[in-house]
């Protein structure tokens, strides 16, 4: 249900189940020894999918992406906008803001998947040359009056926020 995050995962997550009936449709097709191979790995995948991943799915160990969401909210002003530099605070961060309904009053925008709505955000939905995030977040230092936070992890290998404003830390 988050709008800048769906359109990622739901081809991917259609595409795959598309391969996983094709294959197992393949297989029934053969002779018995195949349709029974294909029983068997549905039944293999169905219980590893629902019962081998349970530890990693398990939600309880995902309260530091979800307190590093909040803290990086607490620095922003009320009306301001965040700059995410890379999928670990951008998601956390985009989940808390749409799905969790935290800090309305905020925007949030990551590198690609919240490209084309900041694009739109700041006026500039036909305006050429604005194709990449150091180019639209320049534009957003310079023309946006609202208080801007760059949330930068300390482990990032690419930082485009040096190439906006090459004196941040």
């Amino acid at each position: 249900l988050i709008p800048d995050i769906t359109p990622y995962f739901l081809p991917s997550l259609m595409i795959a189940v598309v391969w996983i009936a094709e294959l197992l449709h393949w297989l029934t097709l053969r002779s018995r020894i195949w349709a029974g191979a294909a029983v068997a790995s549905a039944l293999v995948i169905t219980t590893i999918t629902a019962a081998g991943n349970f530890a990693r799915c398990d939600i309880s160990d995902r309260y530091g992406a979800e307190q590093y969401a909040q803290d990086l909210f607490e620095r922003v002003p009320e009306g301001g906008t965040l700059f995410c530099g890379t999928d670990n605070s951008m998601f956390p961060a985009l989940y808390l803001h749409y799905a969790e309904n935290y800090r309305p009053d905020c925007k949030v925008y990551g590198h690609l998947p919240t490209l084309t709505r900041l694009r739109e955000d700041l006026g500039l939905r036909t305006t050429p040359g604005f194709n990449k995030f150091p180019d639209l977040m320049r534009y957003a230092v310079a023309h946006v009056e609202a208080p801007l936070v760059f949330a930068r992890e300390p482990m990032q290998y690419a930082n485009d926020f040096r190439t906006i404003v090459p004196t941040l830390f």
